[in-house]
This record gives C-alpha cells, sequence and structure tokens, in this order.
C-alpha cells in the first residue's frame, strides 16, 4: 500500500505543479481574451441597440409620414365628395334652369301653334260662311229684289248726303 499512496500523492503533487503553471502561464492571456470577448459582446450589444435605436427612430418617421400620408388622402377624399356635390347640384341646378327654358319655349311654340291654327280657323270658318252666303244670296236673290236693295241703299245714301 505504500507504493499506492506514494503514487498517488506524487500524482496529487504533478497535478498541482500543473495546475500552478498552467495558472501562471494561461490565466493572464485568458483573462485577456475573456475580456476582449467581453468588450467585444458589449460593444456588439451596444451597435446593436444603436441601430435598434436608429430603426424605431426610422419606423417612427415611416409611421409619422404614413399617418400624414392618410390624412392627405383623407382630405382629398373629403374635397372629392365636396366637390363632386358642388358638381352634381351645378348640374342639377342647370339642367332645372335648362328644362325651364326648354318649357317656356314649349309654352310659346304651343301659343304660336294654336294663334295660327286659330287664323287659319277663321279664315276657313270666313270662306265658308262667305260660299254658303253666296250660295243662299244666290238660292234667294231675284232680280227684282236686287233691284229693290239697290234702290233702298241709294235712298239712305241720298238722305245721308241731304242730313249732313
Amino acid at each position: 500500500m505504500g507504493f499506492g499512496v506514494t503514487n498517488i500523492i506524487w500524482n496529487g503533487v504533478n497535478f498541482l505543479i500543473f495546475v500552478f503553471l498552467m495558472y501562471i502561464f494561461l490565466a493572464k492571456p485568458l483573462a485577456k481574451a475573456i475580456n476582449k470577448k467581453q468588450e467585444s459582446v458589449i460593444n456588439s450589444l451596444s451597435d446593436v441597440e444603436n441601430k435598434l435605436d436608429e430603426v424605431t427612430k426610422n419606423l417612427e418617421k415611416q409611421v409619422s409620414k404614413l399617418d400624414d400620408v392618410k390624412k392627405e388622402v383623407q382630405k382629398i377624399e373629403d374635397n372629392a365628395k365636396i366637390t363632386s356635390e358642388r358638381m352634381k347640384e351645378d348640374i342639377l341646378q342647370s339642367s332645372h334652369e335648362e328644362s325651364e327654358k326648354i318649357k317656356i319655349q314649349l309654352m310659346k311654340n304651343i301659343e304660336l301653334d294654336i294663334n295660327k291654327s286659330k287664323i287659319q280657323l277663321r279664315k276657313e270658318v270666313i270662306e265658308n260662311a262667305l260660299e254658303k252666303s253666296k250660295d243662299l244670296i244666290e238660292k234667294n236673290l231675284n232680280h227684282d229684289l236686287q233691284i229693290e236693295i239697290v234702290e233702298s241703299v241709294i235712298m239712305s245714301l241720298n238722305n245721308d248726303k241731304t242730313g249732313n
């Protein structure tokens, strides 16, 4: 057993020397490497945070621009509605005025046509009356009656001349 314990002790001492040497030679470079890696990670995180802030600001700007565009679109839509309503009212008013003008012109044309028809009807009535009168006179008026009417008219004219 002595051999086994001595071996274990020497193995332990060797291990401790190995750890001590590793510590002496590797501790500082390893600490430096770990610190560099920490600084690199911190810098990377800082860069990521800066980029995140930048992206967030750009996103806010874009959202603001989008809101402005939405407001502008709404204004355009509102103006288009107002303009279309005005145009509609103008068109309706114009068509109403035009229909009134047409109505007045039609009434004038109807009145002219009625007057023309009345004149034409009067002419026809007069022509028919004259025709009928002529026929009636030709049938009822004989030579003796004609002489009597002519003498009566002459006497009345003579009375009018002497009476004045």
